[in-house]
C-alpha cells in the first residue's frame, strides 16, 4: 500500500512497517488511483502531473522547476498550477490549470497536452 503526507511517499509492507521512499518538492494538491498503469497512484504536484507504484515514479507532463503555459510533450508542457484534474477514461487527463485560468487535457500515451476550450456555463 501506498499512503501519501504533505510532500512524502511512504510505502507500506504487509507487515505494516512504513518506509518512506521519496518526498516532493511541493504539496500534493490532488490524488487518483491510476487508470492507464493499474496499482499506480497519479497525482499532480505543483506544476507538474506525476504516477507512482510505490518504489518509483514517473512524470506525466509538466516540469517541477519551471511556472507557466505551453503546450508540450512530457517536460515540455509547463501549467501554473495544477489544483485538480479528472481521468476521463485510462488515457486522457483533463487538468485544471488555475494558475492559467484554463483546462487542459494530457494524452497519456503521447504524453501531449492541449487546451481544452470550455464555455463556463457547460462542459
Amino acid at each position: 500500500m501506498i499512503k501519501i503526507s504533505f510532500k512524502s511517499f511512504h510505502r507500506i509492507d504487509l507487515s505494516s512497517t512504513m518506509t518512506t521512499f521519496d518526498t516532493t518538492s511541493s504539496a500534493i494538491s490532488h490524488m487518483q488511483e491510476d487508470l492507464f498503469i493499474p496499482g499506480n497512484i497519479v497525482y499532480s504536484e505543483g506544476k507538474s502531473l506525476k504516477t507512482t507504484n510505490g518504489r518509483t515514479k514517473q512524470l506525466i507532463a509538466g516540469d517541477s522547476g519551471v511556472y507557466g503555459y505551453a503546450e508540450g510533450i512530457g517536460v515540455d508542457a509547463y501549467f501554473k498550477y495544477i489544483a485538480s484534474f479528472l481521468q476521463l477514461n485510462s488515457t486522457t487527463l483533463l487538468v485544471v490549470d488555475s494558475g492559467n485560468h484554463c483546462l487542459r487535457l494530457v494524452d497519456r500515451i503521447t504524453t501531449t497536452t492541449s487546451r481544452r476550450k470550455v464555455h463556463p456555463w457547460r462542459f
